[in-house]
């Protein structure tokens, strides 16, 4: 789906341009940059949030083949790119992208909610026209069956390699989970190239992705239950984006490596790491 920001024919005179026009090339060149780096925050920033990005992220992003660092540094001076102790945000991003963060947000909840809406059904029995339909479970044998013919060779019992991991029926159970605020740690497990696939929520990765982190959230109930109110919500913010920041291999298969690391997971700090697990546990200090 393309999008689009505002974009004021006041940018080429404002004093911060002009600034920054000095210092890269020109002003065609600094509204150029500008402008790549927004339309790349649509898609893999959309809350104008940096901190999950290093400079060579964002000077890509821009477009811009100088040294990474001098020129997030360029774009801090001038006004572009607001800095403190959460780390890098555009400036007034809300301003220039708000009425498209809105209207993605209400469409993914519609998306959710049409996915949990019942099937209408005629008084034949049958479906609705335009309804959505339930995959049935395949019919059990009541009674074993003969064996038959023997085999040519050794029968190979070993597991198969999964080619589609749930169906249709599986993915209407998936948890309504919002992957942005952990694209940064997404980027790094998959690869920049395939975060639109990550963020597609009728994709098998992205499935695996939520699932996983529904695992996750599970984990937390289970071992962080003392929590609760805006304190349990912190945690499970904090528990997801670690979960997939402990990640440090790039596996060729995301979503199979992300199942079978839910599965295998019996404890949270087999996801976050026990020291975040100790930390959590432990209540602030109220200031005196």
């Amino acid at each position: 789906m393309s999008a689009w920001i505002e974009s004021h024919q006041t940018l080429r005179d404002h004093p911060k341009t002009r600034r920054l026009a000095r210092r890269c090339g020109g002003i065609a060149t600094a509204v150029g940059h500008l402008h790549c780096l927004w339309w790349w925050c649509l898609d893999y920033a959309p809350d104008g949030d940096l901190g999950r990005f290093d400079s060579e992220d964002i000077a890509i992003a821009a477009e811009w083949d100088g040294e990474a660092a001098e020129f997030v540094a360029m774009l801090v001076d001038c006004g572009f790119i607001d800095e403190d102790g959460h780390g890098l945000t555009v400036h007034d991003w809300y301003d220039y992208a708000g009425k498209l963060i809105e209207r993605r947000e209400k469409d993914r909840v519609r998306k959710a909610e049409s996915r949990r809406a019942p099937v209408r059904r005629t008084s034949s029995g049958r479906p609705a026209d335009g309804a959505r339909t339930e995959p049935t479970e395949p019919n059990l044998p009541t009674e074993p069956t003969e064996s038959r013919a023997p085999a040519r060779g050794p029968v190979d019992n070993s597991p198969q390699p999964v080619e589609n991991l749930g169906g249709e029926q599986a993915h209407q159970d998936l948890p309504d989970i919002n992957l942005v605020a952990v694209v940064g740690p997404i980027g790094r497990l998959c690869g920049v190239k395939r975060i639109d696939e990550a963020l597609d929520d009728t994709t098998d990765l992205n499935h695996a992705i939520r699932r996983y982190l529904a695992t996750v959230d599970a984990l937390v109930a289970d071992h962080l239950g003392e929590l609760n109110g805006k304190t349990r919500e912190q945690a499970v913010k904090d528990c997801r984006y670690a979960s997939l920041e402990r990640i440090t291999t790039r596996p060729k298969n995301p979503a199979a490596y992300l199942t079978a690391a839910a599965g295998n997971a019996t404890h949270l700090g087999d996801l976050v790491g026990d020291e975040l697990v100790e930390t959590l546990r432990r209540p602030k200090r109220r200031k005196t």
